[in-house]
């Protein structure tokens, strides 16, 4: 996938398939209800 930011490729990273854009931006990308993953999977770690 390419970065929409800067049109680096990205890669994907950690248990939730997340594209990161390394060497560009370092921007991230979820697709959809990736993040709502990570919340879940972080809740009540405080």
């Amino acid at each position: 996938m390419k970065c929409p930011a800067c049109d680096c490729e990205m890669t994907e990273m950690g248990g939730v398939s997340v594209d990161a854009c390394h060497g560009g931006c370092g921007g991230i990308w979820f697709d959809a209800y990736e993040l709502q993953r990570v919340n879940e999977q972080n809740s009540g770690t405080d």
